[in-house]
């Protein structure tokens, strides 16, 4: 019975993430595009002049002009690793709201920059060395996007836990303190 209970919250929430990623992707795209050309500003090899956004659902697409050619990024794509995450935290039993909250902000803070960090790499990439699709530095961060989701829950929702698990020895499913 506990276990359909988690799978009936989990489905929810999970569904009620996507809702809300789909209403709040393209205001969250028009930001993170200005938080990118202001943060590339000081590239004057890149150019930005312009920032647009051309939306289809969840495949909003973030358009910068860089010296007069438009520089399409998946923002989409890029963005949508934070419903794993919101669904994961709102899942999570036993957290409360004061917990959920936190761990919710603090992720989504980190998500952001992650975010910003992932397209500044891709643009910089596209626009220096013609690249269409990510390599190097920016596959590696593309690859690390999917999986930090589960840490950044695994850290915000349950951090004693972790912290014991790796201090203490592992026996017959209960923690025990090394001497």
């Amino acid at each position: 019975m506990k276990s359909r209970v988690f799978i009936l919250r989990f489905v929810l929430v999970a569904v009620l993430s996507l809702v809300l990623f789909v209403l709040l992707l393209k205001p969250y795209a028009y930001v993170l595009g200005h938080v990118v050309s202001g943060a590339l500003k000081w590239r004057a090899a890149l150019g930005i002049t312009e920032t647009q956004i051309a939306e289809n659902w969840f495949m909003v697409k973030l358009t910068f002009m860089c010296d007069g050619i438009p520089r399409m990024m998946p923002a989409g794509w890029v963005v949508i690793n934070i419903t794993a995450f919101a669904t994961l935290v709102g899942a999570t039993p036993g957290l409360g709201w004061r917990r959920t909250c936190r761990a919710l902000c603090i992720g989504l803070g980190i998500f952001f920059v992650w975010h910003v960090l992932q397209l500044s790499t891709l643009l910089v990439a596209r626009v220096e060395r013609g690249l269409t699709t990510p390599t190097g530095f920016a596959r590696l961060l593309a690859n690390l996007g999917v999986v930090l989701p589960f840490f950044a829950w695994l850290f915000l929702t349950r951090p004693p836990q972790i912290f014991q698990y790796f201090k203490g020895a592992q026996q017959d499913g209960g923690i025990v303190e090394q001497s």
